[in-house]
């Protein structure tokens, strides 16, 4: 029987390589390119981190659409948590809550900012010279 959230199986040996990838392969080449630079940031900064702990990572945000995983990890990027040792399973907990909390937090930017301005369409007055 395999989990579902961290994908082991007690019957085969456990290899996440090959899962990696079939995991990366489903992402835009933006996503994958941001997941990417963090994954070399927190296993620089984090050494107990490890190849299984990023499968974990992946497996876990796999359900999560692109825009989400981005603003997320962009999110973790600007805070610099890989510098106070906050590895992947941190990094998955700030990207599913930016998940869950999306409609709730658009409210409250709306409230704090306001909207944008409507598009009008401004209509060219041809000028003649007398």
């Amino acid at each position: 029987m395999k989990c579902p959230c961290c994908g082991w199986s007690e019957k085969l040996e456990f290899n996440p390589s090959g899962q990696i990838i079939t995991l990366l392969k489903a992402r835009s080449k933006n996503t994958r390119k941001l997941i990417k630079n963090t994954k070399q940031l927190i296993i620089t900064h984090c050494p107990s981190e490890t190849i299984t702990h990023y499968y974990r990572f992946l497996q876990g945000i796999s359900h999560i659409e692109d825009r989400m995983v981005r603003k997320g990890t962009e999110n973790y990027l600007y805070s610099k948590s890989f510098e106070h040792q906050k590895g992947f399973a941190y990094l998955g907990g700030v990207i599913r809550r930016t998940d869950t909390n999306a409609e709730r937090q658009l409210e409250n930017e709306i409230k704090r900012y306001g909207r944008t301005p409507r598009i009008k369409e401004v209509n060219k007055k041809e000028y003649k010279d007398g």
